[in-house]
């Protein structure tokens, strides 16, 4: 959820954050449940015994029950997305920009002073994903940026798609990296699904693209994930106010 006035924007973060992610899965069993039976009972005690529908109504049961469920946990999420809020935020008025960040600090950056920022993207094709990512498709692609006055750094992210993130990329200011190239491959690592993080080489950290690695492993822990909209409209609130 997101709220503006003219003096400032108030961009709400995180919003699939782990107390969420339980009562979904609650939802979802629960829902399950309750559909289960009312539906076995509906569909092997009202009919005939000789009914067809009869004879299959337990697995009828199972296969409608589940879609009743995910349906309700779709439409659950939906309305507590708007009106539970993980707690963290982005602040930006005229006098700077102000972070909760995912351990509950506060971060400020003033604009008065200087602010740097490193932007990067890359695509979620072609490597084992986790978490938050593993829901997302091959087609979204990740937003960065990494804001730092001083010792102060904040780093806020997007998954973006198709038209939301082609206006964004088409001014240059995102460097592109490659995740897929440090991730190892092998048929058994895919087989077992495995997600975690990749280790990346000291020359790798060392070289040209190792400034946006290295803000790149800190978004993984420190990262203030937005919604695709809420990104698009944090990033032209600070790009005339932050330098390369």
């Amino acid at each position: 959820m997101t709220s503006s006035n003219p003096k400032s924007i108030v961009l709400n973060a995180d919003q699939e954050h782990a107390g969420l992610r339980v009562v979904v899965m609650l939802i979802v069993i629960a829902s399950f449940v309750i559909g289960f039976f009312i539906l076995n009972s509906f569909l092997s005690g009202s009919l005939s015994d000789d009914s067809l529908v009869a004879a299959y109504a337990l697995p009828l049961s199972c296969v409608l029950a589940l879609l009743f469920a995910l349906a309700a946990a779709g439409v659950s999420e939906a309305l507590m997305k708007r009106y539970w809020s993980s707690g963290r935020r982005v602040v930006i008025d005229e006098r700077g920009l102000q972070a909760t960040l995912p351990e509950g600090k506060e971060a400020n950056l003033e604009w008065s002073g200087r602010v740097w920022a490193i932007r990067w993207h890359f695509s979620l094709a072609g490597y084992p994903r986790g978490g938050r990512e593993r829901r997302l498709t091959a087609k979204y692609y990740c937003l960065a940026c990494q804001l730092q006055q001083d010792d102060v750094r904040i780093i806020v992210y997007g998954y973006l798609k198709g038209v939301e993130v082609e206006p964004l990329l088409a001014g240059g200011d995102f460097h592109k990296l490659e995740p897929a190239e440090y991730y190892e491959g092998g048929t058994f690592r895919r087989l077992r699904g495995a997600t975690d993080r990749p280790k990346l080489p000291t020359k790798v950290l060392t070289g040209k693209d190792g400034p946006y690695w290295l803000a790149e492993q800190r978004r993984w822990t420190n990262g203030i994930e937005l919604t695709a909209g809420d990104f698009a409209m944090f990033y032209e609130a600070i790009q005339e106010r932050v330098e390369e």
